[in-house]
């Protein structure tokens, strides 16, 4: 919407060991159990996806994760520090030997707080608790919610190269569901507007939309 914009973020990426619908990575916390990096740990709902170079062309696969376990098979890509076994909603035909990403459904919005200030906040989804989790501040104050993108504290639009405004892609699906293909999208970046408490300041970026990678194997562009 103009106000609030809902995505899959990158949790952590690495190297692991795919047996069926398990996955071995390293922990968190675990700087010797190499080839892991996760900002935070997997949890139930979040998507998976392992790379499969064993076939020709190579491709992302995307999986659910329904549960993280401490510990695991012995894993020759990972050091000796603590590991984590992600078990997957289904096994994905691919080498044992495997690079991942963990993403997780998240949203940015305007919102006012109990202060009576808006702020820029975020959300995650946590699937244990049925929806997203309780908004937190990311920066802010900022300027009240105004439909005039001109006037707004916060302002998200759908531009193409030219910064014409376009049609938004449809939503992620529900924890769950099929994985989306690539939709025909009217824009292909994303113009956030933010603007500080009072009007003084204000500030703009544009970023770009990466193609949706899709259930079904598909080359790397």
């Amino acid at each position: 919407t103009d106000s609030s914009v809902e995505f899959l973020a990158l949790v952590g990426s690495g190297a692991g060991c795919l047996v069926g619908p398990t996955l071995t990575v390293g922990g968190v916390a675990a700087p010797t159990a190499g080839g892991t990096a996760l900002a935070t740990a997997p949890r139930p709902g979040d998507t998976i996806f392992v790379f499969d170079d064993s076939r020709s062309p190579p491709a992302w696969r995307a999986s659910r994760l329904l549960s993280v376990d401490a510990g695991g098979v012995a894993c020759p890509l990972l050091g000796a520090g603590d590991v984590q076994t992600l078990r997957l909603e289904a096994g994905l035909d691919a080498a044992p030997a495997v690079a991942f990403r963990v993403l997780r459904r998240t949203r940015f919005s305007l919102y006012r707080s109990g202060d009576g200030s808006w702020y820029l906040g975020m959300r995650d989804w946590n699937l244990a608790g049925g929806g997203f989790t309780g908004i937190q501040p990311v920066a802010g104050p900022l300027a009240p919610f105004n439909r005039d993108p001109g006037r707004a504290g916060l302002h998200f639009a759908f531009v193409d190269a030219g910064e014409r405004t376009g049609s938004p892609p449809p939503p992620p699906p529900p924890p769950g569901a099929p994985l989306a293909g690539d939709p025909a999208v009217g824009g292909r970046a994303l113009r956030i507007s933010a603007r500080a408490s009072g009007g003084a300041d204000s500030a703009f970026r544009i970023v770009g939309i990466p193609r949706a990678p899709a259930p079904t194997p598909t080359p790397i562009p």
